[in-house]
């Protein structure tokens, strides 16, 4: 496998280059994108982050979940099961992956190519109403129209030196075993990305609206200068200019938020749907979950739940009353234990929203960071922007296994 990986590296060229590399923006600095062979996939390339400064490795799939607000609840519900189920399987003693995450983020439509169309095909002799009625249509299609695209990861850890090549065989097995999961779950893989793709899909968190057109540049690179794909291809702009709560980025002003809280209360099945499905507004929203060991996790909560019993006892010889806060906390640690004794993976998991508009109005920013805050609260969800840290905060809407510290 190691030799087959560093022929392939070497005939394709190394994205990004070491020249291409030094370009990117500091949080994406060390960053580097493998093309690994994976035989559970029927020889099917998995392209492979590798994060050093992180530890991580990283690989994603691209999904579609079908008619999910339209099916009944009570097969809602069961999608949701398996999703669960899903998660709790990844996080089986016996995996690699220790994140697994998703990024939903909206494609604005593409009018500039129609614009430019009507401009070289369009009829000159029509009247000036007419021309200004259809292009009032464009410019309202392109401010309501997009397109929605999901991409599950999971991450493992980075190991050092020569077991390099072979965890990166082991992730691209991983990747084969998600999409049989996801499958289960319901869950349709259209695509598995390869390192181009990967890198595609950052820059699209950098600049959503010139996704057409970079997808056609790749596709040129493929065919006529594979060796070059390194300096060609641009993963993200050199042109980031990162601001209190804002950051401007090649074509679009971004604001990225963390989900502070989540409900309190019972929710159903398509709480999130307001945050995530929006045709008004340009944004992204993405989950992280760091898995833990199960076995580990069971010997802490024991250990935990040994502790509490022992000061249920304590308290009870002495006759005194546990106060409210007390007996919450022993209810929790009860309720793990019994959780993670029946098969339940305990994780760690955050959600982040970043909004996005194009041009460098910040009072258009404004207006859809409003949008986007009401979504939320209609999704029962409190977000806070993440002040001063705009420039390292878009990447955790990225496919970047980043998320939790």
């Amino acid at each position: 496998m190691s030799t087959t990986l560093k022929q392939d590296v070497t005939l394709t060229g190394r994205l990004p280059s070491k020249a291409a590399a030094r370009a990117l923006p500091r949080d994406l600095r060390g960053i580097r994108l493998h093309d690994v062979p994976s035989a559970g996939l029927n020889g099917t390339t998995v392209g492979v982050l590798e994060d050093p400064r992180r530890g991580h490795l990283v690989a994603c799939v691209r999904v579609e979940g079908g008619s999910f607000a339209m099916a009944p609840a009570r097969e809602q519900e069961q999608r949701l099961n398996r999703w669960g189920s899903l998660v709790a399987t990844i996080a089986q003693s016996s995996s690699i992956i220790r994140r697994v995450g998703f990024v939903s983020r909206s494609i604005p439509s593409d009018s500039n190519r129609q614009l430019d169309y009507f401009e070289s095909s369009g009829d000159l002799d029509a009247g000036a109403d007419v021309r200004g009625s259809y292009l009032e249509l464009l410019q309202r299609y392109e401010r309501t129209a997009d397109q929605r695209e999901v991409l599950v990861w999971i991450a493992c850890d980075r190991p050092g030196g020569k077991a390099l090549d072979d965890r990166l065989a082991q992730l691209a097995g991983e990747v084969s075993r998600l999409c049989g999961l996801l499958g289960r779950a319901q869950i349709h893989v259209t695509q598995v990305l390869d390192r181009i793709d990967l890198a595609l899909a950052i820059r699209a968190a950098y600049d959503p609206w010139g996704r057409a057109d970079r997808l056609a540049y790749a596709r040129g690179i493929r065919e006529d200068a594979p060796e070059r794909i390194g300096d060609l291809l641009e993963i993200a702009p050199a042109d980031v200019d990162p601001r209190w709560q804002e950051l401007r980025a090649d074509r679009g002003l971004h604001r990225t938020a963390w989900v502070k809280q989540w409900p309190r209360t019972e929710v159903g099945a398509l709480f999130l749907m307001p945050l995530v499905v929006n045709p008004n507004v340009v944004r992204t929203v993405a989950w992280v979950a760091q898995l833990e060991d199960p076995s580990a996790s069971l010997n802490d909560i024991n250990s935990q739940a040994i502790d509490a019993r022992s000061d249920q006892m304590a308290l009870g010889r002495m006759q005194q009353r546990p106060t409210i806060t007390r007996q919450q906390k022993w209810a929790g640690v009860f309720a793990r234990e019994r959780e993670l004794g029946a098969g339940h993976a305990r994780i760690l998991h955050n959600a982040y929203v970043t909004t996005s508009v194009f041009g460098d109005d910040v009072r258009a920013l404004d207006q859809a960071w409003e949008r986007t805050r009401q979504n939320a609260a209609a999704s029962q969800l409190q977000l806070q922007v993440l002040a001063r840290r705009q420039a390292q905060a878009i990447t955790l809407t990225m496919p970047l296994g980043r998320g939790i510290r």
